[in-house]
């Protein structure tokens, strides 16, 4: 992470710090070593980082992701203005960071902009990652004025033949225009969002790793990061989407003929005291590995945010981790 990034990111962080939010944290922070200890559950702040999904429909069919592939079973639809504006309203007074972004390709909401303009009102850093696709002048206006802190963009490639092995129905020319026209827009009056270029890393575009790296630097984007794929199905991997043969950048070590997850030393999640997922209909997932929510704690639209985030089955859950029994979910966490 360059320094000019990580100070500017750290600048929008501490501007969104009260003394509320400051106690809530530490609060957080002490229960979370205290639980470690005692290996309970027990909690009573509020998470400082949320993410909130405005959408779980998409307008790429990405084969390795949930939503794009079709495999998604939740009910398609979008996250309604006064449902998100009662959340916030809810968490906002010890919440820090909210991520507007879960399933999906959040700029399909029509309220997506409303929503972090909302967000900032109460002072959150806000955060979105977006497919990159609907980038167009205006949507860059309003984004930078809108005091969104941080966009991620998606680039798996460095030309539309590789970019569309993954991206499938994206347009990679589209994508890049969209990037240096926010970039450009962003130039005129604000120096936020701070905008990130990702590459996901399979084995089609690991060779262009340094050329994207130059790409993004040649589009005046902030920062760029590698982030590793991940399979659904390792016994049924077809011939185009493959772990990269550099285990570097890889989830994944391959076995023979066959890959498996790395081995990696278990710890306890600080994810289920520090954070969880709000889905487009309410449910609190405890974890962005939760696609489909079948863990929720319940519906934050029907009883609230806090009743479930102090519930018996989250309480249950932050328990049974702490004691070392790992889920589903978490097979496929590279932490």
């Amino acid at each position: 992470m360059s320094l000019n990034f990580f100070f500017r990111y750290a600048y929008a962080l501490f501007r969104c710090l009260t003394p509320r939010r400051c106690l809530n944290l530490f609060r957080l922070t002490f229960q979370y070593f205290i639980a470690k200890i005692s290996q309970k559950g027990r909690l009573s702040a509020m998470p400082f980082s949320i993410s909130v999904e405005p959408t779980n429909c998409c307008n790429l069919a990405c084969p390795e992701c949930i939503t794009g592939s079709g495999r998604l079973k939740r009910k398609k639809g979008a996250l309604s203005f006064t449902d998100f504006s009662r959340l916030m309203d809810e968490v906002s007074p010890d919440l820090i960071h909210l991520f507007l972004y879960f399933q999906g390709e959040p700029m399909l909401n029509a309220d997506f902009v409303k929503m972090v303009r909302y967000a900032k009102s109460k002072g959150l850093f806000v955060a979105t990652s977006t497919n990159g696709h609907f980038l167009t002048d205006r949507m860059c206006e309003e984004l930078v004025h809108s005091g969104i802190d941080h966009v991620i963009i998606s680039l798996d490639g460095v030309q539309s033949s590789s970019y569309s092995v993954y991206r499938r129905q994206g347009d990679f020319e589209r994508v890049k225009n969209g990037i240096s026209r926010l970039v450009e827009t962003r130039k005129k009056s604000s120096r936020y969002p701070l905008i990130e270029l990702q590459f996901v890393v399979f084995r089609h575009n690991e060779s262009e790793i340094d050329d994207f790296k130059s790409l993004a630097k040649s589009l005046g984007v902030d920062f760029a990061t590698l982030k590793s794929a991940q399979i659904y199905d390792l016994d049924s991997l077809s011939s185009e989407i493959l772990p990269p043969l550099n285990e570097k950048y890889s989830r994944y070590e391959k076995v023979g003929s066959q890959y498996r997850l790395k081995e990696k030393k278990h710890k306890s999640c600080w994810r289920q005291w520090s954070a969880c997922v709000v889905t487009c209909d309410g449910l609190v997932s405890p974890c962005c590995y939760d696609k489909e929510a079948e863990m929720a704690y319940g519906n934050a639209f029907a009883s609230g945010f806090k009743s479930c985030w102090f519930s018996g089955k989250a309480l249950a859950l932050r328990k049974q981790l702490m004691l070392g029994k790992r889920y589903a979910i978490c097979k496929d966490c590279p932490e």
